[in-house]
């Protein structure tokens, strides 16, 4: 219906002046003036959407014209051969703000120049000279007629979109010029309008034509206003275009949903780059964990990785971050201090690390934010950081989760980057400290490891409980009944005998010599050696005092070591003494040397000892047989 109005308007306004006559001499010899319109005529002053025209016909211009007007904004957007300009105002903030995509296209700040749609002093004339939107003419013109009588054109009924039509005119002298006002509305015994937003009386188009006297045929200015449409706004109506930024709303930092447990995977694309990426998360604010994986961390951390890391676990309750390639250990440092996931903290002249919550990980918590738009699904925010010059566009859940943003350069307009977030129910990434315990030991040998035979288990036991809750059970064990260990150093495996009892082997990995970021709750210099774990782990064994509390999946189980068969894994005789040692193992060796030399010279007097015995006894006998012999024959011969 546009597009025939529009060629319409044209074809009238193309043809030669004379054909202007029939229009323009209804107040050469006009009825008495006895009739005003109604105030009905008036717009709603909310929540209406009116389209038409606006011609020029003196220059032989016409403009569609479309008005929308809310509660929170109004929009003008005036188009001719292609060329389209848009005005909204915002009267959400704490100022009205004005933007214009024609003549500040980079700037939102309430100083763009206002619209005219029709020639201001011809419509002084009549009302005022505001001719900024529709509601200003509607309602401009309203006021002049139910104030200033004219006439109706008698039978002159007309047909206008399927509605009777009737035609009010109104003569205005003046001193130097003569105005005719032409007025067309749609009066009580029409149809009803399509929308049940407006009813009748319902102002259909008005006409007004400056002439030097009522019987001219010529103008010297002569516009026309036509309504066509009546509607009921959508709501987006008002967004502002992507990529600005108005000042002046109400803007403040944006309080989002607690992500308390949260996994879900991020969808970036980088639009400058062209390329996109995945990253899986798993956020846990219970076990202070983020885990991540993925090929490219930079758009969530904001720090570049080794190409092949492929998963990165930064654990703040203890200080460490631990990534991987291909399934294995790629390092192991502290936690670094300039991802987006870290929160510094100055307490007692120390530095310590905590743990940022997720969604402002995802978005950053600095940036100021306004509402733009509300739906029944989403609320749509627009930010500006300050830091990057970047302009965000946020898209929230009505609970205010995050569901996607666009990030714009703020200069260029451009847009950077988007991401949308998929939420999983559960996330494959294992938070249990199994899989990167191997980048926590170093494999230094030495006297920690225990075979702990299990009373009454088996394997289809071991297979109700799995490896990973069998870890983090021995875990919680040794640290409420024995000591504070660090989960990272306790690992355990399974075994069988052939009578299928079980046992697990449990390894005590030493201390790391890499010290962790500092963090509230763990004191890294109360970790002892291995050792020295090993031996209070024995003394809690012999006193029943370890009963490893554990989730089968029938339910709790409390499992029972067998201390009187505990075996040390490896021995200490097998145990192979490599050439690095220790300044301990050096004095052991010394020591053992020392003993063993000591029992060689003891071994040795006691031979010489013996040897000089042996020689004494033998030496002794043949002379005390001697002496016998002569006594013997002594007294024989006494004898006889």
């Amino acid at each position: 219906m546009n597009s025939l109005l529009l060629v319409l308007i044209l074809s009238v306004a193309a043809v030669n002046g004379d054909r202007y006559l029939p229009q323009l001499n209804m107040c050469a010899n006009p009825p008495k003036a006895t009739e005003t319109l109604s105030e009905a005529l008036r717009l709603p002053f909310l929540n209406y959407k009116i389209s038409g025209s606006v011609s020029d016909w003196f220059m032989q211009e016409t403009w569609m014209i479309k008005e929308t007007v809310t509660r929170d904004f109004a929009v003008l957007e005036r188009q001719k051969n292609g060329y389209q300009e848009k005005w909204i105002r915002d009267f959400k903030g704490d100022v009205q703000i004005m933007f214009t995509n024609s003549s500040a296209p980079t700037v939102c700040n309430g100083n763009a120049t206002k619209p005219n749609l029709i020639n201001p002093e011809l419509f002084d004339r009549i009302s005022s000279p505001d001719t900024t939107s529709m509601n200003a003419l509607v309602n401009g013109l309203v006021s002049f007629t139910t104030k200033n009588k004219g006439f109706f054109l008698p039978d002159t009924v007309e047909v206008v979109g399927g509605i009777n039509t009737k035609t009010w005119v109104s003569c205005i002298e003046g001193n130097s010029s003569k105005v005719l006002l032409e007025v067309r509305l749609a009066s009580y015994d029409s149809l009803d309008p399509a929308s049940s937003s407006f009813h009748k009386p319902l102002l259909l188009s008005f006409r007004i034509a400056e002439m030097t006297s009522f019987d001219s045929t010529i103008s010297r200015n002569h516009w026309s206003v036509e309504l066509d449409r009546y509607e009921t706004p959508i709501g987006d109506e008002g967004s502002i275009p992507s990529g600005v930024y108005c000042d002046g709303r109400n803007e403040s930092i944006l309080k989002l949903k607690p992500l308390n447990e949260y996994s879900a995977s991020l969808n970036y694309i980088n639009h400058a780059k062209g390329t996109s990426d995945v990253i899986e998360v798993f956020y846990s604010k219970s076990r202070q964990q983020l885990i991540l994986a993925g090929n490219s961390f930079e758009n969530l951390l904001n720090q570049e990785y080794p190409e092949d890391t492929d998963y990165i676990l930064h654990d703040f309750k203890y200080g460490y971050e631990f990534t991987m390639s291909n399934g294995a250990c790629a390092d192991f440092f502290e936690l670094p201090e300039k991802t987006n996931d870290v929160l510094l903290k100055v307490k007692e002249n120390n530095t310590f690390f905590l743990q940022n919550p997720m969604e402002y990980t995802i978005v950053p918590a600095y940036i100021v934010w306004s509402r733009y738009r509300e739906s029944k699904e989403f609320i749509d925010m627009k930010g500006m950081d300050y830091v990057k010059t970047t302009i965000w566009e946020l898209r929230l859940t009505l609970d205010k989760e995050i569901h996607s943003y666009k990030v714009y350069d703020l200069t260029t307009h451009k847009l950077l980057t988007t991401m949308t977030v998929n939420k999983v129910e559960k996330s494959r990434l294992s938070t249990n400290s199994v899989q990167v315990s191997s980048c926590y030991d170093d494999g230094t040998p030495g006297n920690n490891t225990l075979i702990l035979p299990i009373r009454n288990k088996n394997l289809v036991d071991m297979k109700r409980v799995g490896l990973a809750r069998l870890n983090e059970a021995l875990q919680k064990t040794i640290n409420k009944n024995v000591h504070s260990v660090i989960p990272y150093r306790v690992t355990v495996q399974y075994m069988v005998n052939e009578h299928n009892v079980l046992s697990l082997v449990l390894r005590i990995a030493e201390k790391s010599v890499i010290e962790p970021s500092t963090v509230d709750g763990y004191n890294y210099e109360n970790e002892l050696e291995a050792v020295e774990v090993i031996g209070l782990i024995r003394t809690a064994l012999m006193k029943n005092k370890m009963p490893i509390e554990i989730e089968t999946v029938d339910g709790p189980e409390t499992w029972i070591i067998d201390s009187s068969s505990i075996k040390p894994s490896p021995t200490p005789s097998i145990v192979e003494i490599t050439e690095t040692t220790t300044e301990a193992e050096n004095e052991l060796r010394l020591k053992c040397i020392l003993l063993f030399i000591l029992a060689i010279l003891i071994v040795f007097a006691g031979m010489v000892a013996t040897w000089a015995a042996v020689n004494i006894v033998l030496n002794y006998k043949p002379e005390k047989r001697q002496m016998q012999y002569n006594l013997m024959n002594s007294l024989e011969y006494q004898k006889y």
